[in-house]
Parts: structure tokens; sequence; C-alpha cells
């Protein structure tokens, strides 16, 4: 972080996020396609795109309304940033980071919010008897898994429970990509096989462990091969659908569990354009304290 810049951002976009209901069907929503923090000096962003709602799935009609090169280059609102005044460079070559996208976008809040559903809905101790009996079963894991990246201590409800909004997991976003297996392990163990909710829950992890499983088979790959591409971009889409499924189940029971927000839109993009580029090649680890990334 920057002085905090970072989390200055991040509290502004989650708050300019919520002045909108996600679930308004005729909402748009912008993603840029930079690392915010440093576009701010600017002024502006170096390229955007504009679009709908994106948890219908791969058909959804927002995709149709994408920009396409030649209509961005007719665009009189277009960015007048420096970078895009280079020959070849428009809004569609920019990639999105997949790291601040979804390591430290997306994941925090379903990762958080399924700590959360665990220690005060799910096992029968008090959440602080809970998180640590969770914690001990995350160690016994990472051992016997010999996982590269691990988090060195989370036995405290401080690391995802937040003084208000949605459950969030702490983290750095190694310690992050890494965790999804460890709780994907953790929910199986003590989730209701028999509940519908549930199931979904570890579908979803399921399909989160699947994306980041792709991503270390196709290590050198510029792009993903035709399989993986479509095997990547159908289990970002499912898995999102069920993000938003599971959030609508716990918005009708008046509880903020599983918060959608501009990153989870994000993250789709990255799905789209990975049979172009694969989000390895652009993610924003260098620079980052947790280097330990397979």
């Amino acid at each position: 972080k920057e002085g905090g810049d970072e989390e200055e951002w991040e509290e502004w976009q989650e708050q300019e996020w919520h002045e909108q209901e996600w679930h308004e069907q005729e909402r748009e929503l912008t993603a840029v396609g930079i690392d915010h923090r440093r576009s701010r000096s600017h002024g502006q962003p170096a390229a955007a795109i504009t679009c709908h709602p994106c948890y219908p799935g791969p058909t959804a009609a927002w995709i149709g309304e994408c920009w396409k090169s030649q209509d961005w280059l007719l665009w009189e609102g277009r960015s007048r940033n420096p970078l895009s005044t280079l020959p070849g460079v428009i809004a569609l070559t920019v990639a999105l980071d997949y790291m601040h996208s979804k390591y430290l976008g997306m994941d925090p809040y379903m990762f958080g919010s399924t700590l959360y559903v665990l220690c005060y809905m799910v096992m029968t101790g008090t959440p602080e008897e809970n998180i640590v009996w969770c914690w001990a079963f995350v160690q016994r894991f990472y051992k016997e898994h010999r996982t590269t990246t691990r988090y060195r201590y989370l036995n405290t409800l401080t690391m995802f429970v937040r003084k208000k909004g949605y459950p969030k997991l702490r983290g750095k976003a190694a310690e992050i990509r890494y965790f999804g297996p460890a709780l994907l392990a953790l929910w199986t163990a003590c989730a209701d096989p028999n509940l519908e909710l549930h199931q979904q829950i570890k579908l979803m992890l399921k399909l989160n462990v699947r994306l980041e499983s792709i991503l270390t088979e196709h290590p050198d790959e510029f792009a993903l091969p035709g399989p993986a591409a479509h095997e990547f971009e159908s289990s970002a889409f499912l898995m999102a659908q069920l993000q938003t499924a599971i959030a609508e189940h716990f918005v009708g029971q008046g509880q903020q569990l599983y918060d959608i927000t501009s990153k989870t839109h994000m993250v789709l993009h990255c799905a789209l354009l990975s049979k172009h580029i694969s989000p390895r090649v652009s993610w924003c680890f260098a620079g980052e304290d947790n280097m330990k990334v397979e």
C-alpha cells in the first residue's frame, strides 16, 4: 500500500457501488481497465468498458454491448489519457488486473462470508471457539497438502468480521489465492450435504478453486488454450451466478453476506478475454510484498 492510498480507493469504490442497489436490472457500471490507484493522478482513467449487469451468464445481453474497436475510436467521450494516443492502444487493449479484481476484490468477500457462515451459523460452538477450530483445520490442511503460501494466523474473528458492512477476509493476494482449497475442505467437513444452500456454497468454492487450478496448469501460455479458456469462462460465470443466488438468499433474511461488487464484473471480463490473454499475463504481482505464486 502506498500511504493508505489503495485502502482509501477501495473504501470509496465500495461506497460508490452501494449507492446503487446491486440487484437493479437497469443499472450500468463501469469497469476500469487499469490499476485504479495509479490512474487518479491523471484525473481520468486511461480506458473504460461500459456494460450492463453480468450475472445471467455468458449469453447475457451486456456481452453484446461491450466496446468494438471502431466504435470506441469514433466515440467523442473516449479517454484522452496520453496512453490512449499511442498507435494500437484503445480500451480493448487494456487488460483488467486479475490480482486486484479477484484475490483482493471478489475473493475476500466470498471467503470472508463463508467463514462467517461457518462460525456464526453452521458450527455449534461460540464464534470465538469455532474460528480457533477452523484455523487448526486449515493448518493441518496446509501441512498435508504442502501449500506454498499460507496465512501466518487466522484464529481471530477480526480477520473477516468488520465493524460495519459485509464480512471481508483480510490478507495478501497470494495468501488469499492459496486459501481457496483449504476453505473448500473446511466447508465440506462442516456443511450439511442435505441442505441446498450448503451445496451451492460448496459448488461455488469448487469453481473458485478450479479457476486457480486452470491458471496453475497453464503457467507459460500467453492465452489459455481453447478447452481451458472455455472451462475458465464457464466456471467463472457459474461461480458468479451462484454467489448472486446465495447473496439473494441472505438478503431475504436481512443479512449482509456474499457482497457483489464491481470486482466480480471485472473477473468475468478477465474470463471472457482468457482465450486471448491469460489472466496470469496481466496480473499485478510485481512489486507486491508476497511473490510466491505458481
